[in-house]
């Protein structure tokens, strides 16, 4: 028995039952989906297509057999038949949704054309099919970009760094994504990031009691935002996790030494301002340091 597609073909029709079939608490709690987002259950839906797509070629290969003209021109047909509904649907609701692939119906053809040589054994033509599509399709969605832009290299990152090499502590970023990514490029010790597992440390820290363990125990990213006491964890998607930040709860003053901010409303009771930088695009970039009520 071919157990390795028997286990793909499962995931596969437990992933789309999750998406599209309703009343499914219990079981998504059990099996973990409900800790991500339809997005994200997409995605594994396309990693194990493509591992059925590796196995069924294998199969083939190994056993030397290719499947029937008939069985090899339905699923084909039934793939570029779906492309076209999506298409016209698209066309009619969401117009701006082809604009990012105008050559869909290209990539289309190319990947029912894979479908059906790979059922015929035609190994070559299909692995050139799928390099033009993977290559080609991917290149037009995700440019190549030349170079990186170095946060490092800026003014506030410069400073951080300097601060930290001085007095060694453990930062937060509060506001926009702005200063998660200028707190992770200067490779401080912060409470901000993408975690793709909880670290138990960093959150028996923020929530001892795990009064917020549904909302943070999952790969999501960490950003901060102003409020007031203990920190309060939500989650406004499935995959970011959403932390209140004040000065003088307990938690900052026990467990932060310096606060990178482009909030406005951050209550400056319980803070410091070390230093301040105008950014291109006219917002503030503030240093504070945790002190005392």
């Amino acid at each position: 028995m071919p157990w390795e597609l028997i286990g793909l073909t499962t995931v596969v029709f437990v992933l789309l039952a999750y998406l599209y079939i309703p009343g499914w608490d219990a079981i998504s709690k059990l099996l973990l989906l409900d800790l991500t987002i339809a997005a994200r259950v997409r995605l594994g839906l396309g990693l194990a297509s493509l591992a059925m797509l590796a196995y069924v070629i294998r199969y083939l290969d190994q056993h030397r057999v290719r499947a029937g003209l008939l069985l090899s021109v339905i699923p084909a047909g039934l793939f570029l038949l779906s492309q076209v509904a999506i298409a016209v649907v698209a066309y009619r609701a969401i117009p701006a949704m082809l604009e990012p692939v105008p050559l869909w119906w290209l990539w289309a053809l190319l990947s029912a054309f894979v479908i059906f040589a790979v059922s015929r054994r035609m190994m070559r033509s299909a692995a050139v099919a799928f390099l033009i599509i993977t290559v080609a399709g991917s290149g037009l969605t995700n440019p190549v970009y030349v170079g990186v832009y170095d946060l490092r290299e800026t003014e506030p990152s410069k400073e951080i760094q300097r601060i930290d090499e001085a007095t060694e502590g453990t930062w937060v970023g509060v506001g926009s994504r702005v200063p998660t990514a200028m707190l992770l490029e200067s490779g401080v010790e912060a409470f901000n990031g993408f975690q793709g597992a909880p670290s138990d440390e960093m959150w028996s820290l923020i929530d001892p009691a795990s009064q917020y363990e549904y909302q943070w125990n999952r790969l999501a990213g960490v950003n901060w935002t102003p409020g007031d006491g203990e920190p309060i964890v939500s989650n406004p998607v499935g995959d970011q996790i959403e932390v209140t930040f004040d000065a003088c709860s307990e938690f900052a003053q026990e467990h932060v030494q310096f606060v990178l901010s482009d909030a406005e409303g951050l209550d400056p009771t319980c803070l410091s301002e070390v230093d301040r930088f105008e950014l291109p695009d006219e917002s503030t970039l503030t240093i504070f340091e945790v002190v005392a009520p």
